[in-house]
């Protein structure tokens, strides 16, 4: 589902023009203009095609014979109004592409499930932490184990404690595997928030890497 956004997938005007326009020619044999003569013809890649048709079927502006395709006569209005069409498909492939970002985030993010589900439908979380999903048991089976090293501490060891405790600071340049490099715009005990480009992940401690320095040129 992610590619086929990625990709370019949905349809846009200007395939819907380049659909409608050779229609209006011959078939290129006896079967008609099917999804893979439109294909062939057109260089535009099947599944693309097999949303538009869909589309235009739906809207009156083609109509379905077996599996070849023909313009509607007489169409069902105007040039515009078939815009029209395709600016509301274009909206709801907004809102569709938003849905999969969130469902990614959901998936990918060190935060609250909970709390990131709520947020995805608008509703106050209300909370930090359920303490319930596996992310919360993360951070509490991390806070336990904090908790219980600083009980262990020796008096000469508490500053090294703490220390240890908060190991990124704001602005450090990290690297995390999957994402790449970015720069620590929040970090406590428990979880890292950093930055790559205009987009935000949190992380566990653990799976944030300083970045290497760039090696200095010989002279």
């Amino acid at each position: 589902m992610q590619q086929f956004f990625l990709n370019g997938r949905y349809p846009a005007p200007a395939d819907a023009q380049a659909v409608t326009e050779i229609l209006r020619t011959a078939a290129p044999d006896e079967t008609g203009w099917t999804l893979d003569a439109l294909r062939e013809r057109l260089g535009r890649p099947r599944n693309k095609l097999e949303v538009l048709t869909g589309l235009l079927v739906r809207e009156g502006w083609l109509t379905e014979g077996g599996d070849a395709f023909a313009l509607a006569d007489p169409p069902p209005g105007d040039v515009a109004s078939l815009m029209a069409a395709l600016a509301r498909y274009e909206a709801k492939a907004g809102q569709d592409r938003r849905r999969l970002e969130q469902m990614v985030f959901y998936a990918q993010s060190g935060l609250c499930r909970w709390r990131v589900m709520l947020e995805a439908f608008d509703e106050a979380a209300g909370f930090d932490r359920c303490h319930g999903c596996d992310n919360c048991e993360r951070f509490d089976a991390h806070e336990r184990e904090s908790s219980s090293r600083a009980d262990q501490a020796t008096p000469d060891t508490p500053a090294k404690v703490a220390e240890a405790a908060i190991v990124f600071q704001p602005g450090d340049v990290v690297r995390v595997k999957r994402y790449g490099g970015g720069v620590v715009v929040e970090a406590s005990a428990d979880s890292v928030t950093v930055a790559f480009g205009q987009e935000k992940r949190s992380f566990l401690p653990q799976y944030v890497k300083r970045a290497k320095p760039p090696t200095a040129k010989a002279a």
